[in-house]
């Protein structure tokens, strides 16, 4: 395992794929969270299972893993 190659490999994915995460950023932070207010508690647990699946789904189709 040569780990200098393998973070090569990443920024360089993320170089390549920069629109993609730029979209999903927008995506994220577009669903209101207010995680200190209690009424927005729900939108706040929306928004990280949202961020999970999509960060899964993206890292299962370009081999690297984010989440154990």
């Amino acid at each position: 395992m040569n780990l200098h190659a393998d973070i090569l490999r990443l920024f360089a994915y993320i170089d390549e794929h920069q629109d993609e995460h730029v979209a999903l950023l927008k995506e994220v932070v577009a669903i209101r969270s207010i995680s200190q207010q209690k009424e927005f508690r729900n939108d706040t647990i929306r928004v990280a299972h949202h961020f999970k699946t999509v960060s899964e789904s993206t890292c299962r189709s370009s081999n690297y893993i984010l989440f154990a």
